[in-house]
């Protein structure tokens, strides 16, 4: 008799209930941070430092709570994969077209139960790859984190150099104006050129006109700063300045060692290349057969006698054609290997170059205050007092003037530039190496 075996369904069903993946601690925790931040808005008119405006920054970007919901995916995912494989119930009729009677009805039904036993020998390699995959997306939220906070402190640099531009402008206002008011007295007098008032005229509204121009580019960089954790800004934010904190700097090996350890760019790189060393081991669990032992009870079609069956399916493949994909694999961790090389020399000459970049442009900064801005101040008090006594004329009194501005221009440059660069530090570091007031170099705190 020709009989053939068919599967006529396979229903699957899981024994244990279904887990909820735990919500995370410190995602609950911004949470309520940000409720918290929404009932208490920060007003324009309030003193914001820049510990302040990082907090605000936190509480209220979406790009943070993006990151936090990709590691409850992660955290969920990781959860799945150390679940228990599903038993598979089966159904089996056989013997069909036996007989003229019986036409097409088969004649045996055979109900099992089986446990497919390759994902639970591979469980602990893919819980081990899920794991990795979720420290990964918390690398990835520090990352996201770090990156917004160093956005938000350059931010808040190109804000405070906007406010001192502003101060610039005005003081030099100020200064030409006084000059007006001293040639309209002296060519009321007879005793300078009309053409000499003109000019400090010129100079006059020409600084006019720059206090205007910082003052639009002061209101732009406040919104950008704003923009960061509210919708809108009708008045410029009040920002606490760091004008005379002291650079506090451990040694270069102490910096370098922090940054590598430390630097959420590296920690990703160091997950990835994790991802894909076990996964590399997950790819040679591969060569396994597919095994399932199998239990259940057997009847006729005809109402016969039930019989209790037990069996073992092993499924073994002809051929071993995954040799390219663990090779692949293995590929994938050497160039994760060098990724986080490149990116540790890449980090490595950031800090190198920013630091000497510091000390150059500290030396500059004490240049301007100690000699150069001394100086022209000097002169233009020296020349005023001549001028007084007759000894100097208006153009002397104009030179100097110009001498004053531009020697306070490069000096605010130099403040402005040396801030952009304490700024890229603390962006590499992931914190501030600024103090109140100047001490001694801090030891590693490892």
């Amino acid at each position: 008799m020709f009989r053939i075996s068919l599967t006529t369904w396979i229903v699957r069903f899981v024994l244990v209930g279904a887990t909820v993946a735990p919500s995370w601690s410190m995602g609950s925790a911004r949470a309520a941070a940000s409720a918290s931040a929404t009932a208490d808005p920060a007003h324009p008119t309030d003193r914001l430092t820049l510990d302040r405006a990082l907090e605000l920054v936190r509480q209220r970007h979406p790009s943070v709570a993006a990151a936090e919901a990709r590691v409850r995916a992660a955290e969920a995912e990781r959860e799945q994969a150390d679940a228990w494989a599903n038993p598979r119930l089966g159904l089996d009729a056989e013997g069909f077209g036996g007989d003229d009677q019986s036409g097409l009805e088969p004649d045996e039904f055979a109900l099992s139960l089986g446990w497919p036993l390759h994902p639970l020998l591979t469980r602990g390699r893919r819980a081990s790859v899920a794991e990795a995959r979720t420290a990964l997306a918390r690398a990835a939220l520090e990352r996201a984190e770090w990156e917004l906070l160093a956005a938000s402190r350059s931010a808040y640099h190109r804000a405070l150099v906007a406010d001192d531009q502003v101060d610039f402008a005005e003081r030099r206002l100020d200064l030409t104006a006084r000059t007006v008011e001293a040639f309209t007295a002296q060519v009321d007098a007879g005793e300078a050129s009309p053409i000499q008032l003109l000019r400090a005229e010129v100079e006059s509204e020409t600084a006019r006109s720059d206090l205007e121009a910082a003052r639009a580019e002061r209101r732009i960089a406040h919104r950008e700063l704003a923009a960061l954790w509210v919708e809108s800004l009708d008045e410029p934010l009040n920002l606490t300045g760091r004008s005379d904190d002291h650079v506090a700097l451990s040694g270069v090996d102490s910096l370098e060692r922090e940054l590598i350890e430390h630097h959420p760019l590296l920690r990703e790189s160091r997950w990835r290349r994790e991802i894909e060393s076990r996964g590399e081991q997950l790819a040679a669990r591969a060569r396994w057969p597919e095994i399932t032992p199998r239990a259940g009870i057997r009847w006729l079609h005809d109402g016969g006698d039930q019989d209790f069956v037990a069996g073992i399916g092993i499924e073994l493949p002809l051929f071993d054609r995954r040799d390219a994909a663990r090779q692949a694999a293995a590929r994938r961790t050497e160039a994760a290997d060098g990724d986080l090389a490149a990116l540790e020399f890449e980090l490595r000459t950031q800090l190198h170059n920013a630091l000497e970049e510091l000390h150059v442009r500290a030396g500059a900064l004490e240049d301007y205050d100690e000699r150069i801005v001394p100086r022209a101040r000097d002169a233009l008090d020296r020349v005023r007092i001549g001028q007084e006594a007759g000894k100097f004329g208006a153009l002397e009194l104009l030179d100097a003037q110009r001498a004053l501005v531009a020697a306070e221009e490069g000096r605010f440059r130099a403040h402005a530039t040396y801030d952009r660069v304490v700024v890229q530090i603390e962006s590499l570091l992931g914190r501030g190496i600024t103090a109140p007031a100047p001490h001694s170099p801090a030891e590693d705190p490892r």
